[in-house]
């Protein structure tokens, strides 16, 4: 009877060994967790591929919008109208980005960022930097 005591114990110490080492302690964060570079907010995820961007929408009124887009695509416009984001474009000018349209009787339209530096001419050479933050702020031409 002592022996199977001993032995329930014994395992027991081993069960808890085992969940010490393979949890850990502590408030560690797990370094191979996701993170968007918008911090721990809330964004829209659309699309399907293996490679993926993050882009935001910023109005007049400075509403925002943050997406991650999972696509397969090589260039961000290219991307951005397979999933039915970009409406209206002529190459350097965007009127209409996910169902908002610029003001265009303000002669606003949206610009296009990346990584927080204005991107100047043509948006359909933009090549698809995985991971990378682009936004699209409304502003006067």
């Amino acid at each position: 009877m002592m022996k199977k005591i001993i032995a329930i114990f014994l395992c027991f110490v081993l069960v808890f060994s085992c969940s010490v080492l393979l949890c850990g302690c502590g408030d560690k964060k797990n370094e191979s967790e996701f993170s968007t570079p918008f911090g721990e907010e809330y964004y829209n995820t659309i699309g399907a591929g293996r490679g993926s961007f993050f882009f935001e929408l910023i109005d007049e009124t400075g509403f925002n919008q943050r997406f991650q887009i999972n696509t397969d695509c090589l260039y961000l416009l290219e991307a951005l109208r397979e999933n039915n984001m970009v409406l209206t474009s002529t190459g350097e000018t965007i009127t209409a980005i996910a169902g908002i349209v610029a003001d265009d009787s303000n002669g606003r339209v949206w610009v296009l960022y990346d990584e927080g530096k204005k991107v100047e001419g043509s948006y359909e050479e933009i090549k698809i930097t995985a991971e990378r933050k682009y936004s699209f702020i409304s502003e006067s031409k």
